[in-house]
């Protein structure tokens, strides 16, 4: 070809002249190579918080939460018990459901008051899980683990003793996770708490509890440093493998019974974002929200970007 022949003769007449005039054109080339490389592969972090898969039950529930924020009768944070015991009043008063299920509410669902009387007619766990039941074969967590490990700061709040204990236990299949559940309260700062053991998951323990009517509020750590310096993984870190429509479970010890909540919702939010607030606040429905860590880690501020925040709705109530 002629170019080819043109470049050739005058590597043969000049070597250095050619090269003088190549070094900007490959210099180019190479540097929007590597950029279109480092931005591609850049992507996936910059577009995590904008991943979102909701359900439409996901979408019709804060379309009606819209409306009662809207209309007074709800309020974006987190819930105190009177908050939640409010929550539960609206409902029952525009439906007449029993409402409440707020911890210390003194209004218990519908959900859990059936337990002893219906024990016997309740179906097997087995026959309503989506997924074989092997807790055994978990990954992460830990049943009956007692004891501090993490030091109490960055939102770290106390939950090893012995009043922290509830008799409840997370089963997350997917995310093979099978882990006791302790009370965390809220930060000195008024956020929600995270447990300070790494291997159980926190119970908000002012908003309304597993099995009742309302939003029970969980969080789990994605990974820690513990007080000795050591590194791992936390209870939550395969949360990100849980997709709309896996199963999220609650086996209560002390009744012998679980409640089998359905995903509807997995989304990833900035962690200042003030709009998130509303995953935390108290719902009439009876929902499960569990919340981890992701996104970058910051060294220097000891903290991740984003939250993982996975919601579940009440499907079932099982014979454990």
């Amino acid at each position: 070809m002629p170019i080819i022949r043109a470049v050739r003769d005058l590597w043969n007449q000049s070597p250095v002249f050619l090269a003088a005039a190549l070094a900007p054109i490959i210099f180019g080339l190479t540097f929007a190579l590597l950029w279109w490389i480092i931005d591609d592969g850049a992507q996936p972090a910059a577009r995590v918080g904008a991943v979102v898969e909701r359900s439409a039950e996901a979408e019709q529930l804060d379309r009606e939460f819209d409306a009662a924020v809207e209309a007074g009768e709800a309020k974006i944070g987190l819930p105190s018990v009177s908050d939640s015991a409010a929550a539960g009043a609206a409902v029952a008063f525009r439906t007449g459901s029993s409402g409440g299920g707020a911890a210390g509410s003194g209004a218990a669902s519908s959900i859990r008051a059936a337990v002893p009387s219906q024990r016997d007619q309740l179906p097997d766990l087995r026959a309503v899980s989506k997924t074989p039941i092997e807790p055994e074969k978990a990954q992460y967590g830990g049943v009956g683990v007692d004891g501090a490990t993490l030091p109490i700061a960055n939102g770290i709040v106390r939950s090893s003793r012995p009043g922290d204990r509830t008799t409840w236990e997370l089963y997350v299949p997917k995310a093979s996770l099978y882990a006791s559940v302790v009370r965390v309260g809220r930060t000195p700062w008024g956020g929600l708490g995270a447990p300070d053991n790494p291997e159980v998951i926190g119970w908000y323990e002012d908003g309304a509890e597993p099995g009742s009517q309302g939003n029970a509020l969980l969080v789990g750590h994605l990974d820690y440093t513990d007080i000795n310096g050591d590194v791992g993984e936390g209870v939550c870190y395969r949360l990100r493998d849980v997709i709309v429509g896996d199963q999220m479970i609650v086996r209560d010890s002390r009744e012998n019974i679980a409640y089998v909540y359905e995903i509807i919702s997995k989304e990833y939010v900035e962690a200042d974002d003030p709009d998130a607030a509303r995953y935390l606040s108290a719902r009439n429905q009876s929902l499960l929200t569990l919340i981890t860590c992701a996104g970058t880690f910051d060294p220097d501020a000891h903290e991740y970007s984003e939250r993982l925040i996975v919601v579940g709705t009440f499907r079932a109530l099982a014979r454990a």
